[in-house]
């Protein structure tokens, strides 16, 4: 393998849908490989989640990681210690597993900062990471959480300006909305990877 592309472990590199092939969701690249190794091995009777090959082929985490030939173009693979593991860029779910985020599970400003794709949902700038700071659309002053759909991302600066205020809105004029990776509403701005195509056509 010569010059893999090694992505980093945050990055949203994988589509989830179920056997109807049907889009219901995407995930950070640690957490499809996660995902593939525990409910996706070859001695389980039932996995849950399954790869899915540049053939359209589903397969368990063990034909996934020894078959290079069932890889998709530009295939993003994730360092371990002394390892490199192909990320599957698409998983498919069980029906008895659609995928959900657990309320109680902290959302990252790492995943925010891919999610919104670098940019501060408020003056619409790109900045970096550092600079970017997690915001509670509903303040937490108020009564807001830390669920999905209230966080978002923005850089220091309008997260100070924004303060209590609710509704706030971008420089856009666009309402400020929070994570919602459930949404089947995909536009063809949301095609990180070309494999996906045919799941938001």
């Amino acid at each position: 393998m010569s010059n893999p592309f090694v992505c980093e472990t945050g990055d949203i590199y994988t589509m989830l849908i179920t056997q109807e092939r049907m889009y219901v969701g995407v995930c950070t690249a640690k957490d499809a490989v996660k995902k593939l190794v525990r409910r996706g091995r070859k001695d389980l009777k039932n996995p849950a989640v399954l790869a899915v090959d540049r053939h359209d082929n589903s397969v368990c985490w063990e034909d996934w990681v020894e078959n290079q030939s069932i890889h998709h173009d530009k295939q993003p693979y994730m360092r371990s210690v002394d390892k490199l593991f192909a990320v599957p860029t698409i998983l498919l779910c069980s029906d008895a597993m659609f995928y959900k985020i657990n309320k109680k599970k902290r959302i990252t400003r790492s995943f925010l900062y891919n999610y919104f794709k670098k940019t501060c949902q408020i003056c619409e700038n790109v900045y970096s990471i550092k600079q970017m700071s997690i915001e509670h659309i509903h303040p937490r002053s108020l009564g807001g959480d830390n669920s999905p759909e209230n966080l978002t991302l923005t850089c220091k600066k309008c997260n100070s300006r924004k303060g209590s205020q609710t509704p706030y809105f971008s420089k856009s004029g666009r309402e400020l909305k929070g994570v919602n990776i459930y949404s089947s509403n995909r536009q063809s701005s949301d095609i990180r990877r070309e494999e996906w195509r045919r799941y938001l056509a």
